[in-house]
């Protein structure tokens, strides 16, 4: 690979996390885009250092020359992706009639959990393959009940947003029976507030993957008050605006997911909910995630 060095004036900035490398492409001009990715040559980090969001690209100028490319974010996250505080995260899957990738349907089997935020270097088949000795068992939440649960300390730096799969002991397969390579359960953490959180029901074999934030919505005027509604997360809070030609955006950073825990469960995890004071003339929202 290519070796980047800490640079932080490049692009004039002054970033003290910055690293860049040159290198010499040869290729027919504007030709199809070249994939790269970037290695933190940490060989205890997640998936062996390598980043785990999709390959970046760049095209080649349409004439030789020098390209300088934008500054890219590793993984595609910020600071504000990853927890500030540790979060007691609970899970809870459905079982009933379940059947895993093999065709065996669950009858009570003991079931399990696994996802990368439970092993420090990422390796999801090493977790699998040792997870009757790694405390990966779920609990049912009700005898007789098929809901499963299961309470994970999530520590300070991981990801808000988590994936992670299901499995059941059926005798004779890999616990990795949920689902095919790669095709997991995708859930946000939405508020640390309180130290602990815990995600909707999920239904074993659905595969489901909740947005990370969004779904804004503003309800009719009320009593001098607006009903707001948004899927939040810690890093994300509201703006209001008056005039979207000369006004300038207000932040509402007590909204943010790390003071905000007011409103209802949807599939989607918490939606976050408040009435906000209606005055006269126009009044605009947004979700900002910096």
């Amino acid at each position: 690979g290519l070796l980047l060095t800490n640079y932080p004036p490049y692009n004039g900035g002054n970033n003290t996390n910055i690293y860049y490398g040159t290198n010499t492409f040869v290729g027919m001009p504007s030709s199809s885009p070249t994939q790269y990715k970037f290695n933190d040559n940490d060989p205890s980090a997640l998936n062996g250092g390598w980043e785990q969001s999709a390959n970046k690209t760049l095209t080649l100028l349409s004439a030789n020359g020098t390209e300088m490319l934008p500054v890219a974010v590793f993984n595609n996250v910020t600071t504000s992706d990853y927890l500030s505080v540790p979060v007691d995260l609970t899970f809870r899957v459905n079982m009933n009639g379940a059947t895993n990738i093999f065709g065996v349907t669950w009858g009570g089997q003991n079931v399990y959990i696994n996802g990368s935020f439970m092993n420090s270097a990422g390796n999801w088949i090493s977790t699998w393959n040792n997870i009757s000795l790694s405390g990966n068992q779920m609990t049912e939440e009700t005898p007789g009940s098929g809901i499963y649960t299961y309470t994970y300390s999530v520590p300070v730096g991981s990801p808000v947003n988590v994936k992670y799969k299901y499995g059941f002991d059926d005798g004779v397969n890999s616990f990795d029976n949920e689902a095919p390579a790669y095709q997991d359960h995708g859930r946000t953490i939405r508020t640390t507030v309180t130290g602990s959180y815990t995600n909707a029901l999920d239904k074993f074999g659905n595969q489901y993957v909740e947005p990370t934030f969004g779904q804004l919505a503003v309800g009719a005027p009320v009593g001098g008050a607006v009903g707001l509604t948004w899927l939040g997360r810690p890093g994300v809070y509201v703006q209001t605006c008056t005039n979207l030609t000369s006004g300038s955006w207000v932040n509402h950073t007590n909204t943010d997911g790390i003071y905000w825990d007011t409103g209802s469960y949807s599939t989607n995890g918490l939606v976050s909910a408040t009435n906000w004071p209606a005055g006269g003339g126009s009044q605009f929202f947004r979700l900002i995630k910096p």
